[in-house]
């Protein structure tokens, strides 16, 4: 993994890549191919992930049986900056810092191929591109008018890829579970 803070690249074009289709970690790799970050998702179903990169760890925790909500904790402090509360359909949620500032996750489009972090003006932050059928890959679209050396930023970018993680095996298990 390459020594950069997720905050110089602020102008490369970012993707998630899973390098294999058998193990639930997924790298961060910048424009020049280089891995910049990764999520390992560990536990019983995979519910939860650590993030590593460059000046940012984070645990993600998926907690709760008919509302979920995953907590953010900071892996070297402990300190939890925030929670994300799914809504009721399932597919979208909001994600609340301890400073009231509030980010809401939405689906893009009905394949929920796309999906997209807006903020409290309901304006776009940062958009996510899927793809693959076998291994989960996506681009990202970052707003040019929104700084990455805000922590906020990096977090949006960590815990939404985990977020798609998680709906794309919660989608496939009711698949399973229709078809079985």
């Amino acid at each position: 993994m390459k020594d950069k803070f997720i905050e110089e690249l602020e102008n490369q074009e970012l993707e998630w890549v899973q390098p294999s289709a058998w193990k639930n970690r997924y790298e961060l790799h910048n424009t020049d191919g280089e891995i910049v970050a990764s999520i390992q998702r560990h536990g019983w179903m995979q519910h939860n992930a650590e993030v590593d990169a460059l000046g940012n760890r984070w645990l993600f925790e998926r907690r709760g049986i008919f509302r979920y909500h995953i907590n953010i904790r900071s892996a070297v402090t402990g300190d939890e900056p925030a929670r994300f509360d799914y809504n009721w359909s399932g597919d979208g949620g909001v994600l609340t810092f301890t400073d009231g500032r509030r980010f809401r996750w939405q689906r893009g489009n009905w394949l929920a191929t796309k999906w997209t972090w807006v903020n409290e003006l309901d304006e776009p932050v940062m958009g996510f591109q899927t793809g693959g059928l076998f291994r989960l890959n996506g681009e990202i679209d970052i707003d040019p008018d929104v700084t990455m050396k805000s922590r906020v930023l990096p977090l949006l970018l960590f815990l939404g890829w985990f977020l798609i993680a998680l709906h794309r095996d919660d989608s496939a298990a009711v698949v399973v579970a229709v078809s079985g």
